[in-house]
């Protein structure tokens, strides 16, 4: 494998810059990772070990402890960590596995501490492409489920949690002339101290 499985990717925004341990879910190649003076240790997660590989292979994130392992399966002990990324992974997952994956989060996520989840909105051009394989999820030719989410959707989903900032961010891209409309939602959450 020889460099990038991801493109110009802009950087998402970020809870690295809390204190204690952060935990980028679906790191990839380490894309999201910046430089960071707060964090006491930070966990760079994935399921796939070639894209962990590559991340490895990077000289900015040599302090940087990837594990690979499932987001629905999160190998690390109840209120354990400080700071969660979770950036374009749950769309990629059925209702009951983003269901399941939302549980393990808010499980490690310590209280206090602070998650930010970006998904993609229903106002995306690339909603309705693809066959419907759930009710908002599309599978296309090549296999990749994406489900989009409204805004209640996705709070409804981490509903342990309390939502600190919701952000829908939209914008164009040209495609053969065409002007098509983007879609996302960031939404940052924190975990009550009273749990």
């Amino acid at each position: 494998m020889k460099g990038s499985l991801w493109g110009n990717t802009p950087l998402e925004p970020t809870t690295q810059t809390k204190t204690g341990i952060f935990l980028d879910l679906g790191c990839g190649n380490g894309k999201n990772f910046r430089p960071s003076f707060s964090a006491t240790c930070r966990i760079g997660l994935d399921f796939s070990l070639p894209a962990l590989h590559l991340c490895r292979k990077r000289p900015d994130l040599s302090d940087l402890s990837c594990v690979c392992a499932d987001v629905r399966f999160l190998p690390f002990y109840d209120a354990t960590i400080h700071a969660i990324d979770a950036h374009h992974i749950m769309g990629h997952l059925l209702r009951d596995d983003r269901n399941r994956a939302a549980g393990e989060i808010s499980r490690v996520l310590k209280p206090g501490g602070e998650l930010i989840v970006t998904v993609f909105g229903t106002d995306d051009f690339r909603a309705k492409a693809g066959t419907e394989v759930e009710d908002g999820t599309f599978q296309k030719g090549n296999g990749i489920i994406t489900h989009f989410f409204s805004e209640k959707e996705i709070v409804r989903l981490f509903s342990d949690l309390t939502p600190l900032v919701q952000e829908s961010c939209t914008w164009t891209m040209r495609v053969k002339r065409e002007v098509l409309p983007r879609s996302l939602w960031i939404v940052r959450f924190t975990k009550s101290v009273l749990d």
